[in-house]
C-alpha cells in the first residue's frame, strides 16, 4: 500500500521503503504522513540520500 493511499488510517506496524528513483515524490509531509501511520511499530529502510532529500523538502515550496 502507498502511503498516500494510507492516509486516515492506522496500522499496527509500518514499512517505509524510500529510494531516490522517486525523488520528485519525495518531501517532508510525505515521510511525516508515512510514519505517523503506524500504532505500535515504525521501520524505515532508506537511501541516506533519499531520506536526506525528503527531509530537506518542504511541498509547500514546490509551487
Amino acid at each position: 500500500m502507498t502511503g498516500h493511499r494510507s492516509q486516515g488510517s492506522g496500522w499496527k506496524n509500518v514499512l517505509v521503503v524510500l529510494d531516490y528513483c522517486a525523488y520528485k515524490l519525495l518531501n517532508r509531509q510525505w515521510v511525516y504522513t508515512a510514519m505517523t501511520r503506524t500504532i505500535k511499530y515504525c521501520v524505515v529502510i532508506a537511501e541516506y540520500r533519499a531520506l536526506t532529500h525528503a527531509i530537506n523538502t518542504d511541498e509547500c515550496d514546490l509551487n
